[in-house]
């Protein structure tokens, strides 16, 4: 997107009262970039403008370099507990600030739910400090799933709960039905005879009835009144000029402390399925550094399954928008 898109959509958006804005694209498409300028177009109208990351990697205190964890320039660390309970990036001169990039240790796990509960705390704290808000970040399901939350709707995106699926394999149907009943017994007496004999749907009915909601999901009703959620796209105009751009910022990674940032959690000899470890770059990192890998083969491999990733990014966007 150019500027002068950019600058047709700010003036085209509404500025209500207390407004949540989602900037949205695939990685590297300038999604932070857009979000800051946003949020200078915005300061003329509110107290102050709090960004949230909205990306499953970036939480993670340690792997900056890998996940591309773009903190704009001027920006600092804040560590005010009396203030917000988590670490957050205040701008120099600014009144704005950044929420959601390197807050969780690396030993951690962090899931829709956590994001949810994450997110629904700032946004409650903006509310009181007449603060709008900007939703900035590639990790589509977090982002819809917030957006149901915020118009009070169910969520159906929960991921597979590998420990709920390993107990559930060695259970009959029957225990499955008296779990599912244990923990959600208005969804069993929903579910009609086809569905309730049904090992899969009821070990599906299981995971979202386990998953637990933020804490503050009774404010949800709350929220529909109170916030307009608009929606900027950051989409790339030539895919080919994203590819290029993928293989710079790989290549920029790997000259900038990225191979210190792998040998130091792969000393914490995680679970090779952990979330974590799973992040892209993790995988190639580690054949690159036991050998498996030159450097020119890692910069091909790690670039192309980035470039593969943006593309099912941009697939998931244009199913739900």
């Amino acid at each position: 997107m150019n500027d002068r898109k950019l600058s047709d959509q700010l003036t085209r958006l509404t500025k209500p009262e207390r407004p949540i804005f989602a900037v949205i694209g695939p990685t590297a498409s300038g999604k932070t970039s857009r979000a800051l300028a946003l949020a200078d177009n915005l300061l003329a109208d509110y107290q102050g403008v709090n960004l949230i990351s909205v990306d499953s990697r970036q939480v993670y205190r340690g792997l900056e370099i890998l996940t591309g964890a773009d903190v704009p320039k001027k920006f600092k660390q804040v560590d005010n507990f009396s203030l917000l309970p988590h670490p957050f990036y205040q701008h120099q001169k600014k009144s704005i600030r950044l929420h959601g990039i390197s807050i969780v240790d690396l030993k951690k796990d962090w899931s829709v739910s956590h994001f949810l509960d994450f997110a629904s705390y700032i946004i409650d704290w903006s509310v009181k400090h007449k603060r709008a808000v900007i939703l900035v970040g590639g990790t589509g399901l977090y982002h819809r799933q917030l957006r149901l939350l915020l118009e009070g709707k169910e969520m159906i995106d929960v991921p597979p709960n590998p420990e709920i699926r390993e107990k559930a394999e060695k259970m009959s149907v029957r225990q499955l039905q008296n779990w599912l009943k244990e923990v959600d017994k208005e969804k069993l007496a929903r579910m009609n005879q086809s569905d309730k004999n049904n090992p899969r749907r009821l070990i599906r009915a299981i995971e979202i009835a386990s998953t637990p909601l933020p804490s503050r999901i009774s404010l949800k009703t709350q929220w529909q009144r109170k916030f307009d959620y608009q929606m900027i796209s950051v989409f790339p105009d030539n895919l080919d000029q994203l590819k290029v751009k993928i293989r710079k910022r790989v290549i920029g990674r790997l000259n900038n402390g990225v191979v210190e940032e792998v040998k130091h959690l792969l000393r914490l000899d995680l679970s090779p399925t952990s979330q974590v470890m799973t992040t892209l770059g993790v995988p190639e990192m580690r054949q690159f550094l036991i050998g498996k890998l030159t450097k020119a083969e890692l910069i091909d491999l790690w670039a192309l399954h980035e470039f593969q990733y943006a593309k099912r990014q941009l697939v998931w966007w244009r199913k739900h928008l």
